[in-house]
């Protein structure tokens, strides 16, 4: 019978086989990076984290805007409570492990900053002449 035809035979067939083979673990392992890296992204700490740098730098930015501001936060935060006080915002998960995560600002002297949320789906920042408060959205 004469082999000659057939595609993967021969060193040229095997270099081929290789090359698909290959191709076919870097794909999975790029899937599999990816799942593990999506999962690690959404875990609570993280997210906890996040939210934490989220409002450190609303406060930071609601500095600079004159007169009278409030700001919405985009997501659902009823898992965590809140509390901002000089200089920094303390992000409290109340369910189950009891994990605290802060994150820093800074204001200019003649600004103040305060308040605290407790599980509260919708979060607002306001900001007064030289106050500025975390509160629930009304």
């Amino acid at each position: 019978m004469n082999k000659k035809g057939l595609i993967f035979n021969g060193k040229k067939g095997y270099s081929i086989l290789l090359t698909i083979f290959e191709l076919l673990v870097v794909i999975a392992i790029i899937v599999m990076v990816n799942v593990k890296a999506s999962s690690y992204a959404k875990s609570d700490p993280i997210a906890q984290k996040t939210i934490a740098n989220d409002l450190a730098l609303m406060i930071d930015a609601l500095v600079g805007f004159p007169g009278n501001v409030l700001v919405e936060y985009p997501k659902d935060v009823s898992k965590y409570s809140f509390l901002v006080s000089s200089g920094k915002v303390v992000a409290l998960n109340t369910e189950g492990a009891n994990v605290r995560k802060e994150s820093k600002f800074t204001l200019p002297d003649n600004y103040d900053a305060g308040g605290d949320v407790e599980r509260k789906a919708r979060l607002c920042v306001r900001k007064t002449t030289n106050k500025i408060f975390l509160e629930a959205c009304p």
